[in-house]
């Protein structure tokens, strides 16, 4: 019996000790951030809330985006090593509301109704750059930006989806310190 459970201790210990990825489908992106995951918090912090960074895909924790280790299509930006907006292009990650990478643009306007401002690719003119869709938080600081392929699907019978959302005081910005 005493083997047993000594076992039972030592896998467990082994599931632990092995840093198995957290199911972060369960978390819900919002204007502060996903899940545990929250915006202004350091890299040290993040570490300690038991999450890894990968290698950074541009610049350093003064600057940089650093991919989720572990967490397929979730990227972070740091500015200062603070947390400034989380980029998800993972679909299982939802809003409060439900929205998610993968629905037609569309549908994140019927969940959200007038408080979603839509800058439309078409309206902008710009080369490149797909349409976006923002909420605000409350006190207006912060906000969750969809970013669709409309610029994929503009003069085409394809209805745009959304391709990324990105969450914090910097979703607006999300490239302003590169």
């Amino acid at each position: 019996m005493k083997r047993l459970v000594r076992g039972f201790v030592l896998s467990l210990l082994l599931a632990t000790a092995s840093g198995s990825a957290t199911d972060l489908t369960a978390y819900r992106l919002t204007t502060d951030g996903l899940g545990a995951i929250r915006i202004g918090m350091s890299s040290a912090q993040i570490a300690k809330a038991g999450f890894r960074l990968g290698s950074p895909d541009h610049g350093n924790k003064e600057c940089g985006e650093y991919p989720l280790a572990g967490h397929k299509g979730i990227t972070l930006l740091f500015q200062n090593d603070r947390l400034t907006s989380v980029l998800v292009s993972h679909p299982g990650i939802k809003t409060l509301s439900g929205a998610h990478v993968g629905m037609y643009a569309t549908q994140v306007e019927r969940l959200y109704g007038k408080k979603l401002e839509v800058l439309r690719f078409a309206d902008l003119g710009e080369e490149g750059g797909g349409g976006t869709m923002r909420i605000y938080s409350n006190d207006r600081n912060s906000s969750v930006v969809f970013l669709t392929n409309e610029d994929q699907t503009h003069g085409t019978k394809q209805q745009p989806v959304i391709i990324a959302i990105r969450s914090g005081p910097a979703a607006d910005q999300y490239e302003s310190c590169f």
